[in-house]
């Protein structure tokens, strides 16, 4: 970027993210890494830390280029290398797919290591998108659906796995984020017992659902609880 302003923008870098989100669910698609040619093999390097780098280069990129005194006296951000919500929620998304076919492939033998790093990069994104400083919402459903299935595949049954789903839960009901597939999800979670003082917790999502006689839509109740699920939405995915 010494020749050129602003260099790689953050359409780029989000085109490559959603790629990489995009290419790693066809790990999932492959069997429990049964296939062996040579597009398969080069798929199966793919990491956690290598969309959380991309996602890294990106926020350099922003921070680099607002560095002027002209831009900090008017306090405004250089518009092309802005992150979106697509810059964070690719980076999960990728993660959980990784996670989830590598934890299920009966060849990978660094099962432990693939966790950590899902669960460190899942977590590091999520922190990130919590904090950021460029006017986007602190997380959106999507963020909290792909943070879920990290969780569910990274951590066993346990209390801790339940915590994090009722802190996750609070987060969308508190921020209008609430959907019937995120409470799907939440329920998906505890299939398998938690602990029983969860039980309570699982009583109070089916009360969220309510079921119109008139029509296959289902509703959030109370409605607080999703005001902001579509207005947040970045796109399809994100």
């Amino acid at each position: 970027t010494d020749f050129a302003s602003p260099g790689v923008t953050m359409v780029m870098y989000d085109s490559l993210l959603d790629a990489m989100a995009c290419a790693s669910e066809m790990l999932l698609l492959d069997d429990g890494g049964k296939k062996s040619n040579e597009q398969s093999t080069l798929l199966h390097q793919l990491e956690p830390t290598d969309l959380f780098e991309v996602a890294q280069h990106a926020w350099n990129a922003h921070y680099l280029n607002n560095q002027s005194e002209s831009i900090e006296r008017k306090g405004d951000l250089f518009p092309y290398t802005i992150p979106t919500m697509a810059t964070y929620n690719a980076v999960l998304r990728g993660v959980s797919n990784i996670c989830q076919a590598g934890v299920a492939s009966k060849e990978n033998n660094n099962k432990q290591q693939l966790i950590d790093q899902g669960l460190g990069c899942g977590f590091g994104i999520y922190n990130r998108l919590t904090h950021n400083m460029h006017g986007l919402p602190k997380r959106n459903t999507a963020s909290i659906m792909y943070m879920l299935r990290i969780i569910k595949t990274c951590l066993p049954p346990s209390r801790t796995r339940g915590n994090i789903t009722v802190t996750l839960w609070h987060q969308a009901s508190r921020e209008g984020l609430v959907t019937p597939e995120l409470i799907a999800a939440m329920k998906d979670l505890h299939s398998e017992s938690n602990g029983p003082e969860f039980d309570v917790f699982l009583d109070a999502l089916d009360k969220c659902l309510d079921p119109q006689t008139s029509s296959k839509k289902v509703l959030i109740t109370p409605q607080r609880f999703a005001r902001f699920a579509k207005k947040y939405q970045h796109s399809k995915c994100y």
